[in-house]
């Protein structure tokens, strides 16, 4: 069994499993709609898949691009499927909805209240609003919300520094390794609808909608922490093992199982970036120079433009690149957290030099 994008409407086909909507619109109605939808398809507004089993089309439904975080997708399943594969198909639509997170929240479907597909989406773990009859008829729409926030809850990791709030990230359909990672300021506006309902529901933003460092060593310390990160993927848990070690002393390097897609130069960059040791710096053109030979100064901005792309904050160590004048400059979270993380690391890495070398004092 599988999904697969529809490239043409198979408007017969839809039929025969009693899709939502010709089931529930005249057909000249729904003609239109499917005239609609096919110049829709065309301009990137809506996508059509179809799930089969072999040849045959068992479940089908369109997602609409609404707004920037907000797609709709209607759905409807063949009636003459037996619970096995209702639950295959179900967790199908789960892993397709997952990979699309977070633009897809909100879905709203037409069913039969006596339907198998208004029992199909009971059964998934998704919210359920007050349904609404539709023209009196035995039909309502059901709204559902993506509880988006349980399914990947596990996939993240919050860990507290002295200006922000750190955050790791793991796909989750390949957990075994890291994809991102950045601070979330202390006191400044989240302005991601996402971050904003995932740190709301635990209690983590002021009325402002800024994260709370109170709150967030409040939570960070509680129990149900210690809990969530026990349920986390192993490499989410190496990493919260290596954010101890950071914070309390020099770490030569990170071994943690990082996925890093970017073009071969911004990979090359990262992998020199990656090799910079704890409490040294190097400047733009200094790396370009590593990188790309003696006479490489022009490439600096080129440098300078693949960290701005750099998706795993302090695993690939950015903020140990500085301007050519040894000032801060280019760093995507707050430049008083890069500024932190190497007053830390000068600092950690002094005090473990003079234990080595008390002479040295």
């Amino acid at each position: 069994m599988k999904i697969a994008a529809l490239r043409q409407i198979d408007y017969p086909a839809l039929a025969e499993i009693g899709f939502a909507a010709l089931r529930f619109r005249p057909q000249t109605m729904t003609r239109r709609l499917f005239i609609d939808w096919q110049r829709r398809a065309v301009e990137g507004e809506l996508e059509f898949y179809g799930v089969f089993d072999g040849e045959r089309l068992v479940a089908a439904f369109v997602v609409e691009k609404m707004l920037e975080y907000f797609e709709r997708l209607d759905f409807s399943l063949c009636e003459d499927l037996d619970l096995a594969m209702q639950n295959q198909i179900g967790q199908m639509l789960l892993d397709f909805l997952l990979e699309r997170l977070p633009a897809v929240r909100y879905i709203e479907v037409f069913v039969d209240a006596r339907s198998k597909t208004a029992k199909f989406f009971d059964r998934l773990p998704f919210h359920r609003e007050a349904p609404l009859r539709v023209h009196g008829e035995d039909c309502e729409i059901a709204r559902y919300l993506l509880n988006s926030l349980e399914l990947m809850a596990p996939k993240f990791l919050f860990f507290p520094f002295e200006d922000g709030l750190f955050y790791v990230r793991c796909e989750a359909q390949a957990p075994h390794a890291l994809v991102a990672s950045n601070f979330l300021p202390y006191d400044e506006s989240i302005s991601d609808p996402y971050f904003v309902a995932l740190l709301d529901r635990y209690a983590l933003l002021d009325a402002s909608l800024q994260v709370s460092r109170s709150r967030a060593e409040t939570y960070l310390s509680a129990s149900a922490y210690q809990a969530q990160l026990q349920a986390a993927p192993l490499s989410l848990q190496l990493a919260y093992r290596d954010l101890i070690r950071y914070r309390e002393g020099p770490v030569s390097s990170f071994q943690l199982p990082l996925r890093l897609i970017g073009s071969p130069f911004q990979l090359q960059v990262w992998a020199a970036t990656a090799k910079i040791p704890y409490g040294e710096t190097r400047s733009y053109g200094e790396l370009a120079r590593e990188i790309m030979g003696e006479d490489s100064r022009r490439y600096a901005r080129a440098v300078g433009a693949a960290l701005a792309a750099n998706p795993l904050l302090l695993f690939i160590p950015c903020h140990r690149v500085i301007g050519e004048d040894r000032k801060m400059v280019g760093f995507s979270a707050a430049m008083r957290i890069k500024e932190r993380l190497l007053a830390l690391e000068n600092f950690r890495a002094a005090k473990f030099s003079a234990e080595l070398d008390p002479t040295e004092s």
